[in-house]
């Protein structure tokens, strides 16, 4: 089902997930939220983009994996598996791959589609609080109440080894740059840095005087970065071992940190209901802001730092640009954002297929007829073919696809009803062979 809102675009899934495209602008400089996502049902623990930055992976306390389709032509698809909450998910560098960790002390490697497989890796003996896949793909890291951390080799998610050196549960661990390094942090208020290679300590940073909620290496790997319950963020040089900055960043405990790709920026949430930008470069706050109701539990940046996303303990997951490179363009998920509105896929016919006209992104589908297009006059001397027009023939052939798109879309959303309806049925048969 869809419709419109003070200009925005809503699209209800038939899984129950609710995606709103926003329009309205932001002061310069500031971020934009061009999407609120809607289909968890407790607070969202982690958010994940895939590397092409076309979709998201949310986890949350309600034990699903939600995979989000950020075209909104794409339904989202629950993962339903872990028997306990999801307390982290990772992309993988291909996108092919999403690694979830659970208090059912599994960890599941899925693929993104929507058959919701998964192959369980077992091999913690308590809660697990973390996943993260090195860089190159070829191997995850995780972390867990059981005081270790351990390394996976991918695809298969094979034990390799564990680096153990905590005395109480381990919150959060993740690679370097080239995988070479690691780093965890945990509840023994400890950050420690590891050489993966020959599975060793080299160091242990004993600074704060709370637990370590999230850890995280700067793009450059020579900065480690660790947020804590006492509000403060803490870095260090991995090089002199030393500290060499600090922030009291929130009004309570500090929940996750994520790094802009420039590494000139770094994103922040805590129990406070905001979500802060730092300018590390100058060591100040560039933005704060406040729009979840209750505390802000995740952020991350997608690879390209254009977008960012934000969730809560209020269940909700917003989309935001970023606005931090004057050089940066909207791609995928602004411009989605005004895309054809989404279609209710419990009455609409293939003919009713339509593009919104409302949408100023379909405003320049306009004068891309075949008359008057790249099948025209125009051809018979292809240097005189205007860029313009060429452009609306790509646009015009984009659009079809989109139709494509969408038809498939509703034949995968009655399908989904008719299974509802047969599972319905059998119930019912069940109940009365029992009662007969």
């Amino acid at each position: 089902m869809s419709n419109k809102s003070n200009g925005n675009i809503v699209k209800r899934g038939v899984d129950g997930t609710l995606m709103i495209g926003h329009k309205e602008q932001s002061p310069p400089g500031e971020p934009r939220l061009v999407r609120t996502l809607r289909g968890h049902k407790a607070e969202v623990t982690a958010l994940s983009f895939s590397y092409d930055g076309k979709k998201l992976v949310s986890g949350s306390a309600d034990n699903l994996v939600i995979l989000w389709n950020l075209k909104p032509q794409m339904s989202s698809i629950k993962l339903s598996g872990h028997k306990g909450a999801v307390n982290d998910v990772s992309f993988n560098n291909t996108g092919k791959v999403i690694a979830s960790a659970s208090a059912d002390r599994c960890i599941r490697l899925w693929t993104p589609s929507a058959k919701g497989e998964s192959n369980v890796v077992r091999g913690h003996t308590n809660c697990v609080r973390s996943v993260k896949f090195s860089n190159d793909g070829n191997y995850l890291i995780s972390s867990s109440d059981d005081k270790t951390v351990k390394i996976w080799s991918m695809p298969l998610g094979r034990f390799k080894t564990s680096l153990t050196g905590h005395t109480n549960w381990v919150r959060s661990a993740c690679f370097d740059h080239d995988g070479s390094k690691a780093v965890s942090g945990g509840d023994d208020k400890t950050v420690i840095f590891w050489d993966v290679e020959k599975r060793s300590m080299i160091h242990k940073f004993v600074e704060g005087s709370a637990r370590i909620n999230k850890v995280a290496f700067h793009p450059e790997g020579n900065i480690i970065v660790a947020c804590s319950e006492d509000r403060m963020i803490h870095m260090w040089d991995t090089r002199s071992k030393e500290l060499i900055q600090h922030y009291p960043a929130h009004a309570g405990p500090v929940y996750d940190v994520s790094f802009h790709p420039s590494g000139n920026f770094m994103l922040s949430c805590g129990v406070d209901s905001t979500y802060k930008i730092w300018d590390i470069r100058e060591g100040i706050i560039k933005h704060t802001n406040r729009s979840h109701n209750g505390p802000v539990t995740s952020c991350a940046f997608d690879v390209t730092g254009r977008y960012m996303a934000t969730g809560g303990h209020d269940s909700a997951i917003f989309a935001w640009v970023s606005n931090l490179e004057p050089d940066e363009s909207t791609t995928s998920i602004e411009s989605s954002s005004t895309a054809p509105h989404p279609l209710d896929l419990n009455s609409i016919s293939s003919k009713d297929l339509r593009f919104d006209q409302d949408s100023p992104a379909i405003s320049t589908f306009e004068g891309s007829s075949r008359k008057d297009g790249f099948f025209g006059s125009s051809m018979d001397n292809p240097k005189e073919v205007p860029s313009s027009v060429l452009a609306g023939t790509l646009e015009h052939i984009v659009g079809q696809l989109h139709i494509i798109s969408q038809t498939l879309q509703m034949l995968e959303g009655r399908l989904t009803l008719v299974e509802d309806r047969v599972e319905k049925i059998i119930e019912g048969d069940d109940m009365n062979d029992a009662y007969q």
